[in-house]
């Protein structure tokens, strides 16, 4: 159904969680609003930014999908409006989305996928 595998969406989730909870821990954020630069931002930066164009509109899809703009039978839709975001630096915009781990593993959920074995960061 993906391009992206679901490998890549776990690696993604336990990034975005380490990231989190960095930030948490370092409870700074730059004045611009966008998280800090810190060596697990730049780590999931790093993956989002490794993935094709398509990989990365569908991780975008099933964000959207996660923060609840978009049903799961709504996925095509969702899918056709990622692909028209414009944008300098989508892989950017996409690791600094706040929930972001939480909003692919609700997306994945809401469409049938056994998330159980993301590991959970709290």
């Amino acid at each position: 159904m993906f391009t992206v595998t679901l490998d890549q969406i776990a690696v993604i989730v336990i990034a975005a969680r380490d990231c989190e909870a960095e930030e948490k821990a370092l409870n700074r954020r730059t004045p611009a609003g966008a998280p800090p630069a810190t060596p697990a931002a730049d780590h999931l930066l790093d993956l989002i930014a490794d993935l094709t164009r398509t990989e990365l509109n569908e991780l975008l899809a099933l964000a959207w999908m996660g923060r609840g703009d978009f049903e799961p039978d709504a996925l095509p839709e969702a899918l056709r409006q990622a692909s028209k975001i414009i944008s300098t630096h989508p892989a950017a915009y996409v690791a600094r989305l706040p929930g972001l781990a939480d909003y692919l593993r609700s997306a994945l959920t809401s469409l049938g996928y056994h998330v159980g074995a993301i590991r959970e960061r709290d």
